[in-house]
C-alpha cells in the first residue's frame, strides 16, 4: 500500500464512522485494511524464522571452529533472501505510516478502546460479523481458533499503537 491508498482508507474509515459510529470506521481501517498488511508480513517474517541459528556462538570445548562456516551461511541466506529482506523492510515501513495516519484520524482512547475490546478481525472474511458487530450466524471450530489467533494479533497492535507513549 502507497501513502495514497492508506489515506483514502482512511477517509472511507472516517465516512464509516460518521455513518455507523467508530467502531465500524476502526473495524474496516484497522481489522480489515491494516491487518490485511499486518498478515502479509507476518507471513514473510515466519518464512525467516528459522533460517537463522537461534544459538550462533560456538559448543564450548568444540575442537573445530565453526566461524568460517557460520560467516558463509550468514551470506548465502542475505544473496538468496534479499527479495524478502527487502519487502519485510517495505511492509514494516508501510505500517508505521499506516499507524500514524490511523493516530491522526481517530483519537487515542477511541484506538484503545477498539483495541480492548478484542474485536474479529475482518481482513481474514471468517466470520459472520458486520461492522456492527453482529453476529449473522454460528461459530464454527474454526472460527474458534481464528478467534485465538485475533486476540494474539490484536496484542502485537497493542505494541504497535501505544508502546511508544508508554516509554
Amino acid at each position: 500500500m502507497d501513502t495514497y491508498q492508506i489515506r483514502d482508507c482512511c477517509e472511507e474509515a472516517l465516512d464509516i464512522s460518521a455513518n455507523h459510529g467508530v467502531f465500524a470506521g476502526m473495524s474496516f481501517l484497522i481489522g480489515e485494511k491494516f491487518c490485511a498488511e499486518y498478515q502479509k508480513l507476518r507471513l514473510l517474517s515466519r518464512k525467516l524464522r528459522y533460517l537463522y541459528p537461534a544459538n550462533t556462538q560456538n559448543v564450548a570445548g568444540s575442537p573445530l571452529s565453526i566461524r568460517p562456516f557460520q560467516i558463509s551461511y550468514s551470506l548465502t541466506i542475505q544473496e538468496n533472501y534479499r527479495g524478502i529482506f527487502d519487502r519485510i523492510q517495505f511492509l514494516e515501513n508501510t505500517l508505521k505510516h499506516f499507524v500514524e495516519e490511523i493516530e491522526n484520524c481517530f483519537l487515542p482512547d477511541d484506538i484503545k478502546e477498539f483495541l480492548n475490546t478484542y474485536p474479529r478481525l475482518e481482513f481474514k472474511n471468517s466470520s459472520g460479523e458486520d461492522y456492527t458487530g453482529s453476529v449473522l450466524q454460528e461459530m464454527t471450530g474454526q472460527d474458534l481458533l481464528s478467534e485465538a489467533e485475533d486476540i494474539l494479533i490484536i496484542e502485537d497492535l497493542k505494541r504497535m499503537f501505544f508502546s511508544k507513549s508508554e516509554n
